[in-house]
């Protein structure tokens, strides 16, 4: 058979299948999403925004998109799609509507990824009917369900593009091939800086394995082409990752290792598939968790296994090993740092790699690392097939019925990973929305539109501004940006005069007001007008309303230029040799002023005073700029590690001192107090559908000294002072609905000190009756009972509008 027919057939296979596998979506491809539209809805925004400027060549402003206002090249924060305008270009000139465009690429991905797998294959093996199998197995792995609106994780096809450009490389090293290969290389860089760092460690054992069997590594010629073929992608894709690293220390983004753990599994969930799987999602839909859906299928587990006991009559039995020692590797790797997930302190590999590797501790997701399992896996099973044929070629009989099987389970396992998924429109229609065609007539300005959610909700705002090209305040993908969250908080608490004024230091221009708000907060934002000339209601459509502010300005906040004599200085009295601590100063303004921040860093040094000898130590500091928003005390939080002799100093920061001795020692008394009060208790007993959820106390300490919870390196710290919130659903409809969230305490707590805590949760529950428990809690240590520091637990009920 001619390899060109070859090709025909796999396309075939992989477009009908991938069809059939994602019926309804597959045939609704305009104006739907296969599970959350607001994903769909940042895809499509992103690339029609590189779109744009990359055919007007405009790409000084590539990364400053609209979102994320004030933060400039917020690009770097979400992950860029510039691999994507591979496909998107040509669509998107000829279709013209971007959610289209984002939907038949996820298509054209998986069939994509199928097709590189099979010429990956083909070219070790050139067998046909093994090679497919492998395409199969890897593209239709109930994995990629997961990530059908994550078009940032399932350019798949990137994979065996880059083994196998390298192992041409390798083999025949040239000007050519090492052009090739590079070319490959930045395919990888550009597809995704986390996807890139996943790639790093299973890649890294394949190059070496085929360099070696190769005779690569002896011919300088190979080191050469490598360091030029390296330097080159590190040139080019240096803008993304400056950007990125940039833009993170500016938000002050930190994944702490709990949040690692969260989105890791638990071993259960091995066996979990999304419900939505057509063979398993009745029986193994319990065991899955987002983001944890690692059930491979029983077709795929039966292959591996065979093809390593049948291992040492294979032909192929050498990259069988090397493939199932990376599928293994990679498997146990994307379990995260800890294998039994938030259950117990067993470490796996993945703890090396985040302890001590850069850049890994800001993945949030290793699970990831299964999509390498599942190449690897293809890859053996398919050797396998090809192997045994291979031997049986003049046993013309045994070579029918075992190529007959091994297209049955071919056919068998598109079955296993096939899904009937639940389609939802993403609101991807601004021009149909009165108040986006007026905002679009105005002038230039900053736009904040509330309800403002804070996750996975906003992202039709973000689409919004392709209509009416004005930069937005919002947060995205589990991150509300600071000026979010302030802007949020005023309006549910602020008087309409200080609102007005908060919105100007913000450089908020035109403020849209949404009908679908609680009454309350409504009827006292609605008349803002009637408060300041200077605020205009310039458009009314039913309750929504579009209010413009006049003299809006950025007051941006900055550490260099505030004056900090006469402030209160404090960090903890006790401070253990070499921790990561936290301290703070209080700056204690008037209550008509608000200052903001871009939740910035500022390099700083502390000097530790000696009380022994008075020799001054200088410490590297961080000075966060946090909580600045409050009316009257704006928070500055000192992040530092002190690596000293024991003993007592006086610190001291610029012309402040630190009134009481610091003592550095081995070991300190942190630990929650038994004598913790918690009063002026503030929870709701009811909620409209989709209002959030305000928890508000204070806490009081009456016993030793808390350490505060910001930027730990191990979430499980011993005396860590967190608050945890708990919510899980009454009734029948809602029972599987269950959220556990922990808030750090931002300040250390000294005897007598008290602390007003207020959150509102990102919960938008639907009707029906929940339990809320909240409860003061020292990691790694029990939970309190006794009254006060238990907390509260309490019913409430959700209803509609």
């Amino acid at each position: 058979m001619r390899y060109s027919l070859k090709i025909l057939i796999v396309l075939i296979v992989l477009t009908a299948a991938n069809i059939f596998s994602l019926y309804p979506f597959s045939v609704n491809l305009k104006d739907s999403a296969p599970d959350n539209p607001d994903d769909v809805l940042l895809n499509s925004y992103i690339m029609q925004w590189e779109y744009e400027h990359i055919l007007s060549f405009d790409l000084s402003d590539y990364f400053n998109t609209s979102y994320y206002y004030p933060y400039k090249n917020t690009l770097a924060f979400t992950e860029h799609h510039t691999i994507s305008q591979v496909f998107f270009i040509p669509l998107y000139t000829l279709i013209r509507d971007s959610v289209f465009v984002h939907n038949i690429m996820i298509l054209l991905l998986l069939i994509l990824s199928g097709l590189t797998t099979f010429i990956f294959i083909h070219y070790l093996t050139s067998s046909f009917l093994s090679s497919l199998l492998g395409a199969v197995l890897f593209t239709f792995v109930p994995y990629r369900y997961t990530h059908l609106v994550h078009l940032n994780v399932i350019h798949w096809w990137i994979i065996p593009v880059v083994f196998l450009t390298f192992y041409i490389f390798s083999v025949r090293i040239s000007p050519k091939n090492a052009l090739v290969f590079g070319l490959s290389v930045l395919a990888l860089v550009l597809w995704s800086n986390n996807m890139t760092a996943f790639f790093i460690v299973p890649f890294f054992i394949y190059a070496l394995f085929t360099g070696i069997s190769s005779g690569a590594i002896l011919k300088p010629r190979f080191y050469l082409y490598l360091s030029i073929i390296l330097v080159s992608v590190v040139i080019l894709s240096a803008p993304f990752l400056w950007h990125y690293i940039k833009l993170r220390n500016e938000m002050f983004f930190e994944r702490f290792l709990f949040d690692i753990r969260y989105y890791s599994p638990q071993l259960k969930n091995l066996l979990g598939v999304s419900e939505t799987n057509l063979f398993w999602g009745k029986w193994l839909g319990k065991y899955g968790k987002w983001e944890c859906f690692l059930f491979p299928g029983t077709i795929f587990i039966m292959l591996f296994l065979i093809s390593n006991l049948t291992l040492f009559v294979n032909k192929y039995r050498r990259y069988i090993l090397l493939f199932s020692f990376i599928a293994i590797l990679t498997l146990l790797l994307s379990l995260g740092p800890y294998l039994d997930g938030l259950e117990g302190d067993t470490r796996g590999p993945y703890y090396l790699l985040w302890k001590f590797m850069p850049g890994y501790y800001g993945i949030r997701v290793p699970t990831r690392f299964a999509i390498f399992a599942y190449f690897s896996m293809a890859v053996v099973s398919a050797l396998f097939a090809a192997g045994i044929s291979e031997r049986l070629k003049d046993r013309k009989t045994f070579r029918v019925i075992f190529s007959s099987a091994v297209l049955l389970f071919t056919i068998l396992f598109i079955f296993e990973g096939s899904h009937r998924p639940e389609l939802h429109r993403p609101l991807n229609h601004p021009e149909r929305d009165p108040v986006y065609s007026k905002l679009k007539k105005m002038d230039y300005g900053v736009v904040f539109e509330y309800p403002a959610f804070a996750a996975y909700k906003d992202a039709a705002h973000v689409f919004a501004t392709l209509y009416h090209r004005k930069p937005t305040v919002n947060g995205y993908s589990g991150w509300n940006s600071k000026p979010l969250e302030n802007l949020r908080d005023a309006v549910n608490t602020y008087h309409p005069r200080s609102l007005i004024r908060f919105m100007r230091d913000m450089n908020i221009r035109y403020f849209v007001l949404r009908g679908n708000v609680p009454s309350d907060i409504y009827n006292r934002v609605s008349k803002l007008d009637e408060y300041d000339k200077g605020v205009k209601k310039v458009f009314t459509n039913f309750r929504d309303i579009l209010f413009q502010l006049d003299d809006a300005e950025l007051n941006e906040f900055d550490f260099y230029k505030t004056e900090l004599s006469g402030k209160e200085f404090y960090i903890p009295s006790c401070i253990r040799n070499g921790e990561r601590i936290n301290g703070g100063i209080i700056i204690k303004e008037s209550n008509d002023r608000f200052s903001f921040s871009h939740r910035r860093r500022y390099p700083v040094y502390l000097d530790f005073i000696s009380r022994g000898n008075g020799k001054i130590s200088k410490v590297s500091s961080d000075i966060v700029a946090y909580r600045v928003y409050e009316p009257g005390n704006i928070h500055l939080l000192i992040k530092f590690k002190a690596d000293l002799p024991e003993g007592l100093y006086a610190v001291r920061l610029n012309n402040l001192i630190i009134k009481e001795s610091v003592k550095l020692s081995p070991s300190c008394p942190y630990d929650l107090s038994e004598n913790i009060e918690l009063t002026d208790i503030d929870l709701p007993d009811r909620l409209n559908e989709g209002e959030p959820l305000k928890v508000e106390f204070r806490i009081r300490n009456n016993e030793k000294y808390l350490k505060a919870a910001v930027d730990i390196d191990d979430f499980t710290t011993d005396g860590v002072f967190r608050v945890a919130v708990f919510l899980w659903g009454l009734d029948e409809e809602n029972q599987q609905i269950r959220y556990e969230q922990r808030y750090p305490i931002y300040s250390d707590m000294s005897q007598g000190d008290v602390l007003h805590f207020r959150q509102y949760l990102p919960f938008f529950l639907k009707e029906g009756r929940y339990k809320l428990r909240v409860d003061c809690v020292s990691e790694k240590r029990f939970w309190f009972s006794s009254k006060g520091s238990c907390g509260v637990e309490k019913e409430i009920v959700v209803g509609k509008h």
